[in-house]
């Protein structure tokens, strides 16, 4: 049987040479582990959280869902990660890629439950400052601060058949995806897909969308009954 990728294609459309280059470059390079800390970034992680950040090694495969212009993604490769970087933004994907982090792939896509062509809602104020406000686009339209007259077209993916055709399993997944969380976990939950990821950082946004507070609490029960292997962390910023 031939091997698979470490990033598998799902089906997106992009060609495995891509994947292939992408860790030829990684594995001729000595891995670089900064000891720098960034106090901003890690401002206000648990103890827990800051031992699972600890674990990050050469050769941990993160996956930074919701990616924005790559803070986090950037420190996920300064302690020698293999990160691949989610951003449907096409704004802040552009940022993303203009950084050129080492050990970071990234991809123009959405988290999703399927493959499809849907509407990103951008903040209201976004034609203030299309990059400022970038964070706050969501798919959902009724996102309290977006407009649902201002939208961009993007394509999405299933993450959870994402996540399990990785070959190896996955160190840490780190959501922010202003609240379209509640459809994607419980997607994963079902789909056994959580198996494949043995730390996940979520954020969530019931605190600031009010009518987000069931499906949360039915995506955290979700998560809880299921027994999985991964250890999620629901506080995560």
């Amino acid at each position: 049987m031939a091997e698979r990728p470490l990033v598998p294609t799902c089906g997106a459309g992009y060609h495995s040479t891509m994947y292939r280059t992408w860790l030829r470059n990684i594995l001729r390079k000595t891995p670089y582990i900064s000891t720098i800390m960034k106090n901003r970034v890690l401002r206000g992680l648990t103890r827990e959280q800051q031992s699972v950040m600890d674990g990050i090694h050469a050769g941990s495969i993160v996956i930074d869902v919701g990616a924005n212009v790559g803070e986090f993604s950037e420190l996920f490769s300064m302690r020698g990660a293999s990160v691949v970087a989610l951003e449907p933004n096409p704004v802040a994907y552009a940022v993303l890629t203009q950084k050129a982090i080492p050990r970071v792939l990234a991809l123009r896509y959405g988290a999703g439950t399927e493959k499809a062509v849907k509407k990103l809602f951008h903040h209201e104020l976004a034609e203030r400052d299309e990059l400022g406000y970038s964070q706050s686009a969501s798919l959902l339209e009724n996102k309290p601060n977006v407009s649902s007259n201002n939208f961009s077209y993007i394509r999405t993916m299933d993450l959870a058949s994402f996540v399990m055709e990785f070959p190896s399993k996955i160190y840490l997944m780190k959501m922010d995806i202003e609240g379209y969380e509640v459809e994607v976990i419980p997607h994963l939950v079902a789909t056994g897909a959580l198996d494949n990821i043995e730390y996940c950082f979520v954020e969530t946004h019931e605190d600031k969308f009010s009518e987000l507070q069931p499906a949360t609490e039915a995506m955290i029960a979700a998560v809880e009954a299921s027994n999985t292997s991964c250890k999620m962390f629901f506080d995560w910023h």
